[in-house]
């Protein structure tokens, strides 16, 4: 293997186990090995040649006849003794996968208390507030302000904590830009959750409000 240098931000974790690769427009799934796993995106290597770039589907192992599923960005594809190593970053996962995801890399680090990724907590007191801004998320793209700063592209956890009547939310976000005000920063988001999920997450909690109300 030649060329290559990692540029992964989240923790990564050495895991050897089979996943399934799908590749737009071919039916086939094939069999792939992952080296690591992390928050972000994974390293597998494969038999198959895959294209230096583009989008796949990413079926990793979780339970009996279940798994996790992600759509993934091919970031670099390197030789690898007759086989390809293969570097992807995670765009999209729905809601219930992304809990699997985040439940696997726990059990595989085992006691470690070192964090996955970065998390940027929201605490929000008013309900009608927190339906707003969920409802503003679902769009797929929000902009906040916070003393934290991040780099562009990267992809973070938004943990948005509400009344004690609404469930906490943990999202899957990458910052699309950020600027420097003052003493704070506006960050630009764009969530890596399906679209409908996102809208159907925040008619889930309005309906929650509107029965507390």
């Amino acid at each position: 293997m030649t060329g290559w240098k990692e540029r992964r931000r989240h923790k990564r974790i050495p895991v050897a186990s089979d996943l399934k690769v799908i590749l737009p427009g071919v039916s086939a799934v094939f069999t792939a090995r992952s080296r690591d796993l992390s928050w972000g995106g994974a390293l597998f290597s494969v038999r198959r040649m895959l294209p230096g770039a583009g989008e796949i589907c990413l079926l990793l192992p979780w339970a009996r006849d279940k798994y996790i599923a992600t759509q993934a960005e091919i970031l670099r594809v390197a030789p690898d003794n007759g086989s390809q190593l293969v570097a992807v970053r995670f765009r999209s996962l729905a809601h219930h996968h992304q809990s699997r995801l985040e439940r696997l890399l726990s059990m595989l680090q085992g006691e470690s208390n070192e964090p996955l990724c970065d998390a940027l907590k929201l605490v929000v007191d008013d309900g009608e507030e927190y339906c707003r801004m969920v409802e503003q998320m679902s769009d797929g793209a929000y902009i906040l302000y916070t003393g934290e700063s991040y780099q562009t592209h990267q992809s973070i956890l938004v943990v948005i904590e509400g009344p004690d009547y609404l469930p906490e939310l943990r999202l899957r976000a990458r910052i699309m830009g950020i600027d420097r005000i003052r003493t704070s920063f506006r960050v630009a988001l764009s969530f890596e959750h399906p679209r409908e999920a996102m809208q159907e997450l925040a008619a889930k909690v309005k309906r929650k409000h509107h029965r507390r109300k």
